[in-house]
């Protein structure tokens, strides 16, 4: 075992610095795999979790080296008391994925390895577990309705022909032109049984309207 002294009292052990700090970059690069594939946020998902082996490997350096001392432990505070982070966080979910490297690199620091391990499957585990109650939950068939160039006159009959072929309709956007022109528009969130609905919705509406345009997009919840 290769200890090197620092000061009087503050020893420095190489070879858990080196299980920390290795542990707790492979555990955070597997909360990156996790999040990629479990989370629902919008953003680069790629982008963001290349940070994670990084955040939680210097979060145990810091652990490592302030842990036996309190004078730079408070020389640490003051430090990060002038450090300004201007990036705003976009999705509560996100934060949650950061915490969760801080707090693996806390525990591999303080040299607590089973904690980081065991509360890293848990974890994950529960981000998988909510990933999957929200897919059994999620509505299937969910589409976005948006309809052009059709007359203001129609808006009513053209709502009331879709709810006959879905099952759900909402009304997202609406926008009307001159009475007895086609400059109205219409967005509407619907959910379908199946696609054959949908079939005989386009064939419907592609007759009765023909010089309106239509357009339907897959979304994942309305």
């Amino acid at each position: 075992e290769y200890n090197l002294a620092i000061g009087s009292k503050e020893v420095f052990s190489l070879p858990s610095f080196f299980i920390g700090i290795t542990l707790s970059y492979f555990l955070s690069y597997l909360v990156g795999r996790v999040y990629i594939n479990a989370s629902s946020t919008l953003s680069n998902r790629e982008a963001f979790a290349r940070i994670f082996p990084l955040l939680s490997s210097a979060t145990c350096l810091i652990i490592f080296v302030v842990k036996s001392s309190l004078a730079l432990s408070l020389g640490l505070v003051g430090a990060l008391s002038i450090v300004r982070f201007r990036t705003a966080i976009k999705d509560p979910e996100e934060l949650v994925y950061l915490f969760v490297c801080i707090g693996i690199g806390l525990a591999s620091g303080a040299e607590q390895y089973l904690a980081a391990i065991f509360g890293f499957v848990l974890i994950m585990a529960g981000a998988y577990f909510l990933k999957i109650k929200q897919i059994k939950m999620s509505p299937k068939n969910c589409l976005r309705f948006s309809v052009k160039s059709i007359n203001s006159s129609d808006i009513s009959e053209l709502i009331e022909l879709v709810s006959i072929h879905s099952s759900r309709v909402d009304l997202s956007s609406l926008s009307l032109g001159k009475v007895g022109s086609n400059e109205s528009s219409l967005n509407l969130n619907l959910i379908v049984e199946d696609f054959s609905n949908l079939e005989r919705l386009r064939s419907t509406i592609q007759n009765r309207y023909p010089d309106a345009i239509f357009t339907f997009i897959e979304v994942q919840s309305i």
